[in-house]
């Protein structure tokens, strides 16, 4: 992994990334707040549905990002799955359960939250002027699943093995982690790219989301950057402060994880 996410650096352009870096202070510490988000709403539900403590596994969850953003959706839950066998006190199909019930509540939120993008997407937004039907097709995929999926989960109630307590914590955990992640991505770009319209930030973001929703893709950070530049002159974006910001902020992610997952090996926060 380190020496995967060192080539990805190298392959950047140090010299490139380091003259596309912003100079606000403001902006990498909104930088590294929404990276904090996701291994933290991770270890806070796993600390109420398994009794495994933030300090023990708060490592693990950083990896399980790293796993995720860098590499292959979904290879972070094997890599929890993993480690789970045998130190947390639940039987493989309790353990298998907890995961598989976790990720569909989060694309419960996660995809009613697109869809509510992608509605306001296809209400200010000409979306034949979009470069790419790919994005319109899978934004009206998002929004069929966000209906479906709710509609299945209660219809089918043995679908989730949880009891109705945990299903609230975790949704509730899931909304708040989507709302600040989101928010503080959209603090990124505003403070990094002050002429660009609200509105304009809005459709990147929802663009984001779409990007974020296709599963097993390797590095949706560097998928999302071609096609925000692709789209940048239909949003009345300047491509190269654009390109600038966005190379940033995916060498930052890179950096970050880089950071994180060698800190945690060195310092043995998961067992292996």
């Amino acid at each position: 992994m380190i020496v995967w996410l060192s080539w990805r650096l190298e392959a950047l352009g140090w010299a490139t990334v380091w003259k596309a870096l912003p100079v606000s202070g403001a902006f990498y510490a909104a930088v590294l707040a929404a990276y904090l988000v996701l291994p933290i709403a991770d270890a806070l539900i796993y600390r109420r549905l398994w009794g495994v403590g933030l300090r023990r596994s708060l490592g693990l969850f950083f990896r399980k990002r790293v796993y995720n953003s860098a590499l292959v959706g979904y290879s972070g839950e094997v890599s929890l799955a993993v480690w789970a066998r045998g130190r947390v006190h639940r039987s493989d199909p309790e353990i298998f359960h907890a995961i598989k019930d976790v990720n569909l509540l989060s694309a419960v939120v996660s995809g009613c939250g697109g869809a509510l993008l992608v509605v306001w997407l296809a209400t200010r937004v000409a979306l034949e002027r979009l470069p790419s039907n790919a994005i319109i097709w899978w934004g009206a995929a998002t929004v069929a699943l966000a209906v479906a999926l709710p509609a299945v989960l209660l219809a089918r109630r043995g679908t989730l093995a949880m009891d109705r307590g945990d299903i609230l914590a975790v949704l509730e955990i899931h909304g708040l982690r989507f709302a600040l992640g989101l928010g503080f991505l959209l603090v990124q770009w505003w403070l990094a790219l002050p002429a660009a319209s609200v509105s304009a930030l809005l459709v990147l973001l929802a663009i984001y989301v779409l990007v974020g929703r296709i599963p097993f893709i390797p590095n949706r950070d560097m998928l999302f950057v071609g096609i925000a530049l692709a789209v940048s002159d239909h949003l009345a974006l300047a491509s190269a402060p654009l390109a600038g910001v966005l190379l940033a902020s995916s060498a930052l992610q890179q950096l970050l994880h880089l950071a994180v997952f060698a800190l945690s090996a060195v310092a043995g926060g998961v067992e292996q």
